[in-house]
């Protein structure tokens, strides 16, 4: 009897163990609820953007938040705050289409965005890579710089993507403020 309660302990943690990382993984579901908590929260006070930093789906990826005019109002990393983003193929598709999901790869790397409005001359953005993301994103536009020159009737723009580089132990920006 005590063997075949070591072996139902075995099965529960492994069970806990598998459970726990598949949640740590980010869905299409998911990342639209917590867009809309993050949205209300903004809208009922514009000041609470600045807690866009804390906020994440699972633990992945980061918001940010542009203008019209492809400038950042926010982001996690604050040396974007107030730049333009207007010319990159990206940004392009996002102010054209103002909702939505796109798929690029960069480095190698299938990286997601979803938006929506904000308000009226915001929008709200998610960025995730691709390997933290589960199920079906049949439904995000895989976008490449050609398919933005395309739209516009113009030349491919010139590739490249503003450099941002990852957050966490290697950033000692926070401890030199």
């Amino acid at each position: 009897m005590q063997h075949n309660n070591h072996v139902k302990i075995l099965l529960a943690a492994c069970l806990a163990f598998v459970c726990s990382c598949s949640s740590s993984m980010v869905n299409t579901h998911a990342i639209k609820m917590e867009m809309s908590k993050v949205k209300r929260m903004i809208l009922s006070d514009a000041e609470k953007i600045i807690k866009l930093k804390d906020k994440k789906v699972n633990d992945k990826g980061f918001f940010y938040v542009i203008d019209l005019s492809g400038r950042v109002i926010y982001h996690p990393q604050e040396l974007l705050v107030g730049r333009n983003f207007s010319n990159y193929w990206f940004i392009k598709y996002i102010l054209k289409q103002r909702s939505g999901c796109l798929s690029y790869t960069v480095g190698g790397q299938e990286h997601f965005i979803f938006f929506e409005n904000l308000q009226r001359d915001q929008l709200l953005c998610y960025s995730v890579a691709a390997v933290d993301l589960e199920g079906s994103m049949g439904h995000c536009k895989k976008v490449t710089p050609e398919d933005v020159a395309e739209d516009e009737g113009g030349e491919t723009p010139a590739p490249g993507e503003p450099v941002v580089e990852p957050q966490g132990a290697d950033d000692d920006s926070a401890g030199s403020r």
